[in-house]
């Protein structure tokens, strides 16, 4: 028993000093990754064609991490440059910013979160009008097959509606530090397509199965969601939804 013991203790030891030294050696990639990219940005100061360079893999980089942009080649850029830097300059030096970076690249903006709220509160109205459709068949004596046109016309309205109200509010937070710096995007988020149902004529039938979706989908209760969103709202000067 006691030699199990100690085995097991051992054992424990070596996987802790294990853990300790991949730690250490991270640790000190890091650093030494932090101390090429300042050594890097140091000489592109005084180096134009170094300068050009980290500027050539930035656009590089940029490229591929937008969906509106085409993605560019290595190679391409390359032969943009007349021969002054090679394609695996270019992405190495790619690599040495990601890696000082840490991939941290792509941060979710206001408008990333919105879209899927938006598809939250599409998805709400329209679970609705189903049940609603499902009710009165179930009621009517004369079962006629349903009619959702009218129901689907003005829901596209009323998304398109939200979209745009939702858009402008995000554009004007830019303007405001406290509200699109200091506020997560995703409260920014909320409260801008909380507003937006709040000006438009949702039932309250279609704000209550909104309000459980984004319940279940940010996993906290509807109540603490729109106290947040409320007072990102009223400190944007904007209105605010009380559901």
């Amino acid at each position: 028993s006691q030699q199990r013991r100690s085995s097991s203790s051992s054992e424990i030891d070596r996987d802790n000093s294990s853990s300790n030294s991949n730690q250490q050696q991270q640790s000190q990639q890091k650093q030494q990754l932090r101390q090429k990219l300042a050594k890097t940005i140091a000489q592109a100061k005084s180096d134009a064609t170094i300068y050009q360079l980290v500027a050539i893999s930035s656009l590089f980089l940029a490229a591929k991490s937008s969906d509106k942009l085409c993605p560019v080649d290595a190679r391409v850029l390359a032969r943009t440059s007349h021969g002054s830097y090679s394609a695996a300059e270019i992405v190495d030096t790619e690599l040495l910013l990601v890696e000082a970076l840490e991939w941290r690249l792509c941060g979710p903006t206001c408008w990333n979160v919105a879209q899927h709220v938006i598809a939250l509160l599409r998805g709400a109205v329209e679970g609705c009008h189903r049940n609603i459709r499902h009710r009165r068949n179930q009621h009517s004596s004369r079962k006629s097959p349903p009619n959702p046109t009218n129901d689907d016309d003005r829901t596209e309205e009323r998304m398109h509606s939200v979209i745009d109200f939702t858009r402008l509010q995000i554009e004007l937070s830019v303007s405001d530090y406290a509200t699109s710096v200091l506020r997560a995007p995703s409260r920014v988020a909320l409260a801008a397509v909380l507003n937006s149902v709040e000006l438009l004529d949702f039932t309250s039938h279609e704000k209550r199965a909104f309000g459980r979706s984004v319940a279940e989908w940010t996993a906290t209760t509807m109540m603490m969601s729109v106290e947040d969103s409320e007072e990102d709202a009223q400190s944007s000067g904007s209105r605010s939804l009380v559901m």
